[in-house]
């Protein structure tokens, strides 16, 4: 079943997110957002951010990444508002 926020996010996604994935990679995150490794790292680093490491790799829920992401949009919505 397709949320409207996977759709957006498959869409927007140089390389696709199928529904069964839960977890991306900082890979993933990075080509979505559009942003180079060193912002990608930036934001991980941030408490608020959602992801975890794995042995050497960086893991994010998709599902937790998603409501980042919405809370985001939400919060630069009221600030222009």
């Amino acid at each position: 079943m397709n949320t409207k926020e996977d759709q957006i996010l498959n869409e927007g996604a140089k390389s696709k997110f199928t529904d069964d994935e839960i977890l991306l990679t900082a890979e993933d995150v990075q080509k979505y957002l559009g942003i180079g490794k060193s912002r990608l790292y930036e934001l991980m680093n941030d408490k608020s951010f959602p992801c975890f490491r794995e042995g050497r790799r960086w893991l994010i829920p998709k599902k937790k990444f998603l409501e980042y992401i919405d809370r985001r949009c939400n919060a630069n919505i009221k600030k222009i508002c």
